[in-house]
């Protein structure tokens, strides 16, 4: 059994590898799509936070910080608009 379960262990590291890969290389990717203004603020959002430097937004509601945006903002994020949450400072984007 314990063999087994060192083979499977291995395959699930190998397949984990290579999502990773995969990850890494389509996040350069959209990286690579954010316009000239944006960038240097999305930098520094990763550098600073790392994977939490974004946050979904729910409703009207940042999941980051559970704070309230407007109704005007929301409509500005789903027409694809760049938007940082008042209260956490994150990076927002529709969840839905």
């Amino acid at each position: 059994e314990f063999k087994q379960f060192e083979i499977d262990g291995k395959e699930r590291y190998e397949s984990l590898l290579q999502q990773q890969a995969q990850a890494r290389e389509e996040l350069a990717a959209a990286e690579a799509m954010l316009p000239d203004e944006v960038r240097p603020t999305y930098d520094r959002l990763v550098k600073t936070h790392g994977p939490e430097g974004l946050a979904s937004v729910v409703g009207k509601s940042c999941q980051q910080c559970r704070a309230n945006i407007t109704e005007q903002q929301l409509l500005n994020l789903q027409r694809g608009h760049y938007f940082i949450c008042p209260t956490c400072g994150r990076a927002l984007y529709p969840a839905e």
